[in-house]
């Protein structure tokens, strides 16, 4: 049985401030992952090596700066394989902040659990890194 992961973070900047951390590889490994290949556009590839784990997917939806929707998986992985389930990212401008709403759908139970935990790590890091501070050092929860 299948499920989602919803959650939201406030960060101090504007959706247009917000949005290159999440296509724009270099901004994205700032918060996120030690390698990035994004191809920003519909149809675009969006690969990321994530705690040490290929992640492999394709992008959806791309309408900047208000929404990003990724396929996500794990290359190699017979549970979660690329394109098993969907990331979706909601930039949402408050006055001069933004509300990031992540839903991330396609998990089972286990996965969901797993992936709540990295999701609230490395958006607190995008909440950092957003702002154009920096998070430090990655030092990211167990693999999924």
């Amino acid at each position: 049985m299948t499920g989602e992961f919803h959650t939201q973070v406030r960060i101090a900047a504007t959706p247009e401030q917000v949005f290159p951390y999440l296509v724009e590889p270099d901004q994205l490994v700032r918060w996120m992952g030690t390698d990035a290949i994004v191809d920003p556009r519909t149809g675009g590839r969006y690969d990321l090596v994530v705690n040490g784990l290929g992640i492999s997917g394709h992008v959806e939806v791309y309408d900047p700066p208000k929404r990003l929707v990724v396929t996500w998986g794990y290359i190699d992985s017979p549970d979660l394989p690329p394109g098993a389930s969907t990331v979706e990212i909601v930039l949402t401008p408050d006055g001069a902040e933004t509300i990031v709403e992540l839903t991330h759908r396609g998990l089972d139970n286990r996965q969901r659990r797993d992936h709540r935990v990295g999701w609230l790590h490395w958006l607190e890091r995008l909440r950092i890194a957003g702002t154009g501070g920096d998070p430090g050092p990655d030092t990211p929860p167990p693999p999924p």
